[in-house]
Order: structure tokens, then sequence, then C-alpha cells
């Protein structure tokens, strides 16, 4: 927990305007506040180290910030982005829950927290692709960054994609640890049980034809996992229907 870097992000709203009217050739910067509420009862799901969870309540709200910088490319293919995230705990009640923020070692809900989310280098491979290397959100078929919570989860790694024609694209991600959207810092990759994951990558590919679309994945996490999609769209036009 940073809690001069919290205070730091939140006192920056108040200047958010003004960095927004800089000139293009500085880049972007947006600001989002998210508040978010949770009421829930049940039971969580079985795992090996609680195999019989009790049910338990709990209710809990807090206030997220994300300050998302996007910066120019310099010499038209190199960049550097960036995005400060920030969660302070509104209320809480009930059994604590690691839905916003995390559970102490003491039993109760986390105050807040702050941490660099995003912060990677991009560049383009001409006009036909970009990468981008460090922290990062994704989101493709089998893989998201989740965006119902204060703040985001973001991964740390490398991703792609690449334009081959008009209708063909293909991506591909390789990362080994993330931030979870509750906690200030970036863990390996573990499964439920606490069993440890090296990586996760994945490889997919998005075409489209006129009013057809199809999308497919493949992703494999070494000696855990190893997962297919595919998507298949026609978009029916109504001109005239209605």
């Amino acid at each position: 927990m940073n809690k001069y870097l919290l205070w730091g992000c939140i006192s920056l709203s108040s200047v958010s305007n003004a960095y927004a009217e800089l000139p293009q050739e500085f880049g972007k910067l947006e600001l989002k506040l998210n508040t978010r509420y949770w009421n829930d009862e049940g039971t969580a799901h079985p795992t090996l180290a609680n195999p019989s969870p009790s049910s338990s309540e709990y209710e809990q709200s807090a206030l997220g910030l994300e300050l998302n910088y996007q910066s120019p490319y310099l010499w038209d293919w190199l960049g550097v982005d960036g995005s400060l995230y920030a969660v302070t705990k509104l209320f809480d009640s009930g059994k604590p829950s690691a839905q916003l923020l995390e559970v102490e070692n003491n039993g109760k809900l986390d105050q807040n927290f702050a941490a660099f989310g995003q912060l990677y280098l991009k560049a383009k491979l001409g006009d036909k692709g970009e990468i981008k290397l460090g922290r990062q959100l994704h989101d493709s078929l089998l893989l998201k960054s989740t965006n119902n919570r204060a703040v985001p989860d973001t991964f740390s790694g490398a991703s792609g994609q690449f334009q081959l024609n008009d209708q063909l694209q293909t991506y591909i991600a390789y990362y080994d640890r993330w931030k979870p959207r509750s906690m200030d810092s970036f863990e390996k990759l573990v499964t439920e049980n606490d069993e440890r994951i090296d990586y996760v990558g994945l490889l997919g590919a998005k075409y489209q034809y006129k009013n057809w679309s199809v999308n497919a994945e493949y992703l494999n996490s070494k000696d855990y996992l190893k997962k297919y999609g595919a998507i298949a769209q026609y978009k029916l036009p109504l001109h005239g229907l209605v």
C-alpha cells in the first residue's frame, strides 16, 4: 500500500481537464472514476485447501481511479503508455471478501492501495502491426481483463497484433505475471489451490468478409490448461425490413 501515491492520484483528478487540453504532440491523458458496490450472500467454490466452505454474507463499496496516459509515437513507431490505478474503501460490513480490496492478515478489509497497473513499451511494425512489452490490459476471446471492479486486472508480458491484409488479423500474447484487481502488486500466476503456473500464452486470428466475421483462438498454460475457442458471426442487414 502506498498512501502518498494514492492521494497523489486523487489530487490529480482536480486538474484532469487541464491535462486533457494539452497539445496533441504531448499525448492523451484520461481520468476515470469508478464507484462499485457489492452485496452478496452465498458459498464459495470448494477447493483442496477448503473442501467444505461455509456460506457468508458481505457488503462493500469502493471508489476506483484510473489515470491513463497514451504517448505519441516518437519517430512514428515507438511510444510508452501507462496507467495509475488507485482504490479507496468507502464502507464494508459482514465477512470480508477480496472483491474490491484485499483481506489483510488481521481479517479486515484493506483501506486503500495505489499502483502502476499499466506501463508498457509500444512499437509499430509499419502500418501492419504493433507489439507491446510490459504491464498491459488484455481483451481477447479466451483471456480478458475484468472491468466490473473498482479497477481492472492487468498482465505482465508481451503481446502483438498483425494486420496481414484487409480481412485477416492475427494476434499473440505471452504473460507470466498479473496484478489482480484488488491488489497493488504483480504476482505469479497460480491456480485456485495456489499451484504455480509458469505462463499463459495464446494465439488467435480474426477474419472478416462482407457481413461475415470469424474469431478463433488457442490458449495454452503450461502443465495446467489448454483451451480452444471460435466464434462466427453474421450481421443481418435490417434496412428495408423495418
